[in-house]
């Protein structure tokens, strides 16, 4: 299709930096639970959501399976 991409130089397109939102009960019942999303959120930086978005998007994976090979790439999980 001959496409090129283009640089955002406007900006128009926000940063994809995830950001966790926890019920405060929930949070309040289990505060360990910020020691475990810290280091997922601290990697998940907004070249690593175009490079994940982009395997959804472009190579038509599931978002769990895209989800899941880099939480285990990570080390995460296993």
């Amino acid at each position: 299709m001959n496409l090129s991409v283009l640089t955002d130089d406007k900006h128009f397109f926000p940063n994809c930096n995830a950001a966790v939102t926890i019920n405060a009960k929930a949070y309040k019942k289990y505060p360990a639970i910020r020691d475990v999303l810290t280091p997922i959120t601290t990697k998940l930086t907004t070249d690593v959501m175009r490079t994940l978005n982009a395997e959804v998007d472009v190579a038509d994976r599931e978002p769990r399976d895209v989800a899941k090979s880099w939480l285990k790439q990570e080390g995460f999980i296993t």
